[in-house]
This record gives structure tokens, C-alpha cells and sequence, in this order.
């Protein structure tokens, strides 16, 4: 495989790797906001929290892309970064057999 195919291919599979982990943040995010019945948050990315409307509770939240997107950006970087380390190992562990 080449090398331009294994960027695209690990950086889809960081991305959404970390789009799928974002995603289960924010989910547990919103059950401790329910559950605990006030406010939870990730600190610059995602806050949730309960508060009465009209004599119902209701969860209000306030996402913010910014970090969301910082996120996704390391995480995928970091991916990558980890995937080359770790195939440029295995590479050089088979070149010594």
C-alpha cells in the first residue's frame, strides 16, 4: 500500500474514530446532567444541564463547535500518529527476521 493511501486511510479511521468517541461524551454528558439533576459539562465542548420549564423538567444544553472540532482534530492526529509509529514498528520488526 502506499503512502498517500495509508494517510487517507488512517485519517478516516481517526476521524471517525473520534467523532464516535465525541458522541459517547456527549452521552454520558446528558446522563449525568439527568441523572444528577443539574449540570454537567466537558469544559469547552459540550454542557448539559436540568432546569424546570413551565413546571416540567427540561434539558437544556449548549454545544460549542469550536472545541468539538479541536477535539476531533487531536484525536485524529493523534490516531494517525500512533497507527505510522506502530506500522513503522511491525515494519522494521519484520525487515530483522
Amino acid at each position: 500500500m502506499n503512502a498517500t493511501l495509508k494517510a487517507i486511510v488512517h485519517g478516516m479511521t481517526g476521524l471517525m474514530l473520534a467523532g464516535s468517541l465525541l458522541v459517547l461524551g456527549i452521552i454520558a454528558t446528558i446522563v449525568t446532567a439527568v441523572a444528577g439533576d443539574g449540570r454537567a459539562e466537558i469544559p469547552g465542548v459540550f454542557e448539559a444541564w436540568m432546569e424546570q420549564y413551565q413546571g416540567s423538567p427540561s434539558l437544556s444544553f449548549i454545544p460549542h463547535p469550536t472545541g468539538m472540532a479541536v477535539v476531533i482534530g487531536v484525536f485524529t492526529l493523534g490516531y494517525v500518529a500512533v497507527a505510522y509509529g506502530i506500522g513503522g514498528a511491525i515494519a522494521r520488526r519484520r525487515l530483522e527476521r
